[in-house]
């Protein structure tokens, strides 16, 4: 059955992307910013003023089958390739992000040509009022931005 095999092809293609995109990312202090990424290129960016985050907490783990990735709406988002090392930034006043989904698409995809394509997945900025994000060790990630 070949659409079969090339279903399978296409789903196998989009998982080493996600599983690229969640090993180049991360979250790390410059200067008097903190930069956060998912992905390379990145589908999200954000560099927000140290002197804008108001407040730093720890975050139950979620359960594994949950997602990762980028989610969020309405200033409230969620950056994470993994289950734990989750904390929540407070950010005051609000900062942003660049977004841009089509960075995650597989060479090749058509995802993006259509009109919900084009509308959902196009490049924006996005308002962070709250941002959640894993990391290996969260407790030094909070020790550095609570001083």
């Amino acid at each position: 059955m070949p659409n079969d095999e090339a279903a399978v092809s296409v789903r196998r293609r989009a998982m080493e992307r996600a599983e690229r995109m969640y090993a180049e990312s991360g979250v790390r202090i410059e200067g008097g910013d903190l930069v956060v990424w998912m992905g390379e290129p990145a589908v999200f960016r954000a560099t927000i003023p140290m002197a804008s985050i108001a407040a730093a907490e720890r975050v139950p783990d979620k359960k594994p089958g949950s997602s990762m990735g980028v989610h969020g709406m309405r200033g409230r988002w969620l950056v994470n390739s993994a289950y734990t090392g989750l904390v929540r930034l407070t950010i005051e006043p609000h900062s942003t992000a660049l977004m841009d989904p089509r960075s995650a698409l597989p060479e090749g995809s058509t995802a993006a040509t259509g009109l919900i394509g084009r509308l959902f997945l196009r490049t924006r900025t996005v308002k962070l009022k709250e941002l959640t994000v894993s990391v290996d060790d969260p407790d030094t990630l909070i020790a550095a931005l609570v001083r």
